[in-house]
């Protein structure tokens, strides 16, 4: 069982992988992509909450602008181009 800790502004996530769903298989390689991706939308899913409750119970945290969210998803994007540089990622 895959088990991830975060710790974000003092709190800390727990992510335990204890999900499952019908036996659909599709492989590349060693990967299990419907696996992957079900798992990443948990993942992300869980952590789009905590960071929804932090910011709701705390009203004095400073929130990122809609600018610096954007230059996070820019420097994401950047970073997964080096990662997987024949996908061909990039901004829409």
């Amino acid at each position: 069982m895959e088990q991830l800790y975060l710790k974000i502004l003092n709190y800390n996530f727990y992510y335990c992988s204890t999900i499952s769903h019908k036996n659909y298989n599709m492989h590349i390689g060693e990967i299990n992509v419907m696996q992957a991706i079900v798992e990443l939308e948990l993942r992300i899913g869980t952590l789009e909450r905590g960071l929804d409750f932090i910011s709701k119970n705390n009203p004095k945290l400073v929130q990122p602008s809609q600018a610096q969210i954007e230059r996070f998803r820019e420097e994401t994007i950047a970073q997964l181009q080096k990662v997987y540089p024949s996908l061909g990622i990039h901004s829409k």
